[in-house]
């Protein structure tokens, strides 16, 4: 399937059509997580379903962002001078 992106804003977006979030069983509002490909040429997107799954979609923010933090902490202080 090609899909064209769409400008939305400032940002960009796909359209996904109704066969395909039937197929996937997503709707409005349905979380989804987004990846990138090992071979960093696509995108892989899957569902986040089941109860519980945006307190480990925030927890995998939260670890990501204490890594970043860790990483790159001198340069956060510095840009917020």
């Amino acid at each position: 399937m090609i899909k064209t992106l769409q400008a939305i804003g400032d940002d960009c977006g796909l359209v996904l059509d109704g066969l395909l979030l039937s197929r996937l069983n997503l709707r409005v509002g349905s979380l989804v997580e987004i990846d990138v490909t090992a071979d960093g040429k696509g995108l892989l997107l899957t569902p986040v379903e089941g109860p519980g799954a945006e307190d480990a979609h925030r927890a995998r923010v939260r670890e990501a962002s204490l890594r970043a933090i860790e990483r790159h902490g001198t340069a956060f202080r510095r840009l917020a001078e």
